[in-house]
């Protein structure tokens, strides 16, 4: 990262069944490069911005349908591994957003 960079820190449903901190402790090396970049870990509730809300969805809207976001998911296939994708979404397993797809009726 650059000097001075910003890293967002949201959700910590990763480490709800571990015994970890959230957020978790990072490697001496990593925290030594944050230091010395300057680099700012903030984290945050979506609730503290719940005023902007619609103006905020509207715009990371726009921003993905211009292909200037992209969005990476984890995707099971079929109700029935829904179980499963729970789980795995409180291990951390997944990458984005955790989606079940359902066959349409």
């Amino acid at each position: 990262m650059n000097e001075g960079g910003r890293v967002v820190l949201c959700g910590q449903i990763a480490v709800y069944n571990t015994d970890l901190p959230y957020p978790p402790p990072l490697p001496e090396k990593t925290a030594q490069i944050i230091a010395e970049r300057k680099i700012l870990r903030e984290r945050f509730i979506v609730l503290q911005y719940k005023d902007d809300i619609d103006t905020s969805v509207a715009q990371l809207s726009a921003w993905l349908q211009e292909k200037k976001l992209k969005s990476r998911e984890t995707v099971y296939e079929g109700l029935e591994r829904a179980p499963e994708a729970f789980i795995d979404l409180l291990n951390g397993c997944n990458i984005g957003k955790m989606i079940v797809k359902v066959d349409d009726p």
